[in-house]
Formats: structure tokens, C-alpha cells, sequence
């Protein structure tokens, strides 16, 4: 997942750990998010390349997007 940039391997932490606690998990029949929160994970909604007027959150956003499915890819 972060093999092309090494040296920022930390910057995607927070989107592996949202797909490892909202993920299904088939021991405990649920997922993390689940059984801390008590309800279901939020839906999640992709971004549509181009939908902001920020070309930073553009930006931001679109990454996120590819790196959401290299982790379903894996």
C-alpha cells in the first residue's frame, strides 16, 4: 500500500484502520465498528472525481478513492 512512498507510510493509517474496524469479521460474526458503536459502520459514499470547488480536497479525496481499492484489491 505504501510501497511507492515509503516515507509516508503513516499518512494512510487512519484509512487502513477504518477498513480493518469496518470490515466483517467472520469470528465474531460483526464488525469491530459494530461492536464498539453498537450499529452498523456509516454508509460509504465514493467521491466523483471533480466534485469540489477545492483543488486540495479534490485532490485529497481522489487519493483516498485509489487507495480504497487497492485495499479491496488486496
Amino acid at each position: 500500500m505504501c510501497a511507492n512512498s515509503l516515507s509516508q507510510w503513516s499518512t494512510w493509517l487512519l484509512s487502513v484502520d477504518w477498513w480493518y474496524n469496518t470490515t466483517y469479521h467472520t469470528t465474531i460474526q460483526a464488525t469491530l465498528y459494530e461492536i464498539v458503536f453498537d450499529q452498523p459502520p456509516p454508509m460509504y459514499f465514493p467521491y466523483l472525481l471533480g466534485k469540489s470547488w477545492v483543488e486540495l480536497v479534490d485532490n485529497n479525496l481522489a487519493r483516498r478513492e485509489e487507495m480504497l481499492k487497492l485495499l479491496k484489491f488486496i
